[in-house]
């Protein structure tokens, strides 16, 4: 109570000592680590989250939900080769977990395994053929890498029926647009980009969106306010470079 009373002060250094002062005196406490593992992702302190992990896990080896928290642990902290193997480890124990399938092809394409994150994607698809995330992100792969197209699409749209939370169905919105343009359907891309950017006029990527589809479409200048625009965002992405690059162009 003390430490959740500290941490919603957001004084979590002292959150994380008074956690740790107790786990002194009583070492064999589930919650106490719990929560101090989940306090220290909170704040960064991703070697103190990793450690109580592993005891955790230690303690409850067949628990995927523990070992995917100790995965993202190590994701956060950059380390992605050692949440690739944890999850990989996971999802061979069970391979019907949905969750972390996802969390294993997320984990692939933070470290640049695009085609490795692609198959997981698909493998996660053969069991859970409906699953939304799945169907987002493989097919703005598939769409950014220019890879049929057309399969893409039907993978997108069939996400954007499953879709239920907002995010995810502005994402999938997203998505259709990114493949829209990739078709060259010029005019449902801009109409896309559009409405999100009215939505979300914060946003980098949908700015970046809109912008290369009003330079495909010869709008050089409206182009260039969008894309100076997205870089002013609030809401960053990695798509800066691209934006950077697109702006020497004009």
């Amino acid at each position: 109570g003390l430490a959740q009373a500290y941490a919603g002060q957001n004084e979590l250094a002292k959150a994380i000592q008074a956690l740790q002062d107790e786990l002194k005196r009583t070492p064999g406490s589930v919650g106490l680590r719990q929560v101090l593992a989940q306090v220290a992702m909170s704040s960064g302190k991703y070697d103190i989250a990793i450690e109580q992990f592993k005891q955790l896990a230690a303690a409850a080896p067949a628990s995927i939900e523990i070992q995917r928290a100790l995965a993202a642990a190590y994701k956060a902290q950059g380390n992605a080769t050692a949440a690739i193997g944890i999850l990989e480890a996971a999802v061979q124990r069970d391979p019907l977990h949905g969750a972390a399938s996802l969390d294993l092809a997320h984990a692939l394409l933070s470290a640049g395994r695009v085609d490795d994150a692609k198959l997981q994607y698909r493998r996660l698809l053969k069991i859970q053929p409906n699953n939304p995330n799945a169907l987002n992100d493989l097919s703005y792969l598939m769409a950014d890498s220019g890879e049929n197209l057309d399969e893409a699409l039907v993978l997108a749209q069939s996400g954007a029926q499953f879709a239920t939370e907002p995010s995810l169905k502005t994402s999938l919105s997203d998505t259709l647009g990114w493949i829209y343009l990739k078709k060259h359907m010029y005019d449902r891309a801009l109409q896309t980009f559009q409405s999100l950017v009215n939505a979300n006029p914060g946003h980098m990527t949908f700015r970046y969106h809109l912008g290369t589809t009003l330079y495909q479409m010869g709008n050089k200048t409206k182009a260039k306010a969008e894309l100076e625009a997205a870089l002013a965002a609030t809401t960053k992405s990695d798509d800066e470079p691209k934006i950077r690059e697109l702006l020497a162009r004009i």
